[in-house]
């Protein structure tokens, strides 16, 4: 990001809104990649402003393209024309059918949409199920666990942990709906594709495991016939399926994973993507299974009110008439194959793993870096590029050729910049910083005078225990180099850093009045390398006395 092209006055509405944001939400207070609003060509955290299609802008004016897969943006892209209009016609044209009510299962009223997508999803799923709507995956969820628990009279729950270390939903559940039985000793994690694990708790656990709960896989499928006998295996101790396609119905297949490996549920949790911002999902259960169970789970959960219902049924008539998951492939076909060959090229360790309509980054081992480690800088630098990633890529309906080809130069960007980072790294016993942070910064200003139209900034600052060259920019463009101040004190109090006596400035700043604010960007430069970079604001409003820190926040004199 050039400084020229930098709005000094954004830039600081983004420092007050990162302030803000430290004292007030726990991910910006606690999580170490937002501790550094502005550090190299990293401006962080970053605020969304808006969003079209597969792509969002935030409060800088940057535009990137979303890749995360997130329920805000379900299956369509961000503000489809379909989802968009539901809304609206929601909004202008509410008979009193289409209110927002009931909230509850248990009342008279039944929206008619209710019925409509309910008769899709058969359709999709099969003839035998019934149908009931939640507000949320994790309700779903917990309706499907204490049906099967009501139904069977057991209290334990195993969960395949096919695909990722992510927590188990039972642990938000347990706090959520403050059950006992979902106590650790009731929950149980069994891995992919090992039915002797599966045999061995149903063995030594008799009568005891009411479901197993299958979230299938997306980056390493095992062997079909692994999935007949589950089935056969659960079915002979009387253990039910329950089958989560929240994240591969729609996606891998139009009837998700229960049509791609062909399982056949006792009950399936699914839709949630297709509420995208507004929370939906759908629990069905087999109409020979739920019998009596409805009334002591079902029954007691939130229904998805008319607005919810209204964007479903639209996301649903457009994910059933465009055979969206054809779409998904193709678009993960040439990404996963564009990816693959340019990091072969530039020499990067990584390829893009698993079915085309969920994609993963997989790292090559290091020699002291962790796969995590490696997929957060990989995703930082390529949200950097205009690429949001979570380390996995997920194709929607509003990825198209444009995006694509903009999505393979960034990425191309991106293993550029992971390769040369890798390559200066040093191990972290030799390493003054961590590995990922890269750079110690150690310095402040000592004082700050007004002379007339001009103000007069002394300090001095180190980085991983080097000196290096301060250039401050201003508002206008204008670019003004420090002046090198000796400084025989730092050299005598810092044994261990030789050079400490360089690492003192002094800085004339023109300001149009001492009574308005000003706005500087300061950059530290070493061997021509951008590595440091913090807003300077003199503020009289807000102004205190020196000295002022560098470190991970902005500078506000």
């Amino acid at each position: 990001m050039p400084a020229e092209s930098i709005n000094l006055k954004l830039l600081e509405e983004h420092a007050r809104k990162t302030e803000q944001a430290r004292s007030r939400l726990i991910y910006h207070r606690f999580d170490p990649h937002l501790q550094q609003p502005i550090f190299g060509n990293m401006v962080l955290p970053k605020f969304s402003d808006r969003a079209a299609g597969c792509r969002i802008w935030d409060i800088m004016g940057n535009q990137f393209i979303d890749w995360t897969g997130s329920s805000d943006s379900n299956l369509l892209g961000h503000r489809h024309p379909a989802i968009v209009e539901a809304i609206k016609r929601w909004a202008i044209n509410t008979p009193s059918h289409q209110l927002d009510q009931p909230a509850s299962c248990d009342g008279p009223l039944t929206d008619p949409r209710e019925l409509k997508i309910a008769n899709q999803l058969v359709e999709v799923f099969g003839e035998n199920f019934l149908v009931g709507f939640t507000r949320g995956r994790s309700e779903a969820m917990y309706s499907a666990t204490e049906m099967a628990r009501t139904l069977t009279g057991r209290p334990m729950i195993a969960v395949h942990e096919l695909h990722s270390d992510r927590p188990l939903f039972s642990e938000d559940q347990r706090f959520r709906f403050t059950r006992s039985h979902f106590e650790e000793a009731n929950v149980k994690t069994i891995p992919l594709d090992d039915l002797k694990v599966v045999q061995w708790l149903l063995k030594t656990n008799p009568e005891q495991v009411a479901a197993v709960v299958l979230g299938p896989p997306a980056f390493h499928s095992p062997p079909a016939e692994y999935f007949r006998e589950l089935s056969i295996l659960l079915e002979s101790h009387g253990t039910l399926l329950i089958l989560d396609e929240s994240e591969t119905a729609f996606r891998l297949e139009i009837g998700g994973a229960q049509q791609h490996y062909s399982i056949q549920p006792d009950l399936i949790v699914t839709g949630e993507k297709l509420g995208g911002p507004l929370a939906f999902s759908a629990v069905l259960g087999r109409e020979e299974v739920v019998g009596r169970a409805w009334r002591s789970t079902m029954k007691t959960a939130d229904r998805p009110g008319g607005l919810t219902l209204e964007a479903v049924e639209a996301a649903l008539d457009v994910a059933l008439n465009r055979c969206l998951p054809s779409e998904l492939k193709h678009t993960g076909s040439q990404l996963q194959d564009e990816f693959n060959d340019a990091a072969e090229e530039f020499g990067a360790t990584c390829r893009l793993i698993g079915h085309p309509t969920r994609l993963a980054i997989s790292f090559e081992e290091h020699e002291f870096l962790t796969p995590d480690q490696l997929r957060s800088a990989f995703c930082m630098a390529a949200l950097e590029e205009g690429i949001i990633t979570h380390g996995e890529f997920w194709p929607n309906a509003a990825h198209d050729d444009d995006s694509l080809f903009d999505t393979i130069r960034a990425l191309e960007r991106t293993m550029k910049s992971v390769s040369s980072w890798m390559s200066g790294l040093v191990k972290p016993e030799e390493a003054i910083g961590e590995p990922f942070s890269r750079f110690k910064i150690r310095g402040r200003i000592d004082s700050l005078n007004m002379i007339r139209k001009t103000m007069v900034l002394v300090g001095w600052i180190l980085i991983d225990g080097q000196p290096v060259e301060l250039t401050v920019v201003c508002e206008n463009g204008d670019r003004i180099e420090a002046e090198k101040v000796h400084r025989g004190d730092l050299e005598a109090g810092m044994p261990n850093y030789p050079r400490a006596a360089e690492a003192g400035f002094k800085l004339s700043l023109p300001v149009d009045s001492i009574k308005k604010p000003s706005r500087f960007l300061v950059e530290g430069h070493r061997d021509g390398q951008l590595l440091y970079r913090t807003l300077l604001v003199h503020d009289p409003a807000e102004q205190t006395s020196a000295p002022y820190p560098f470190g991970d926040g902005y500078m506000f004199t």
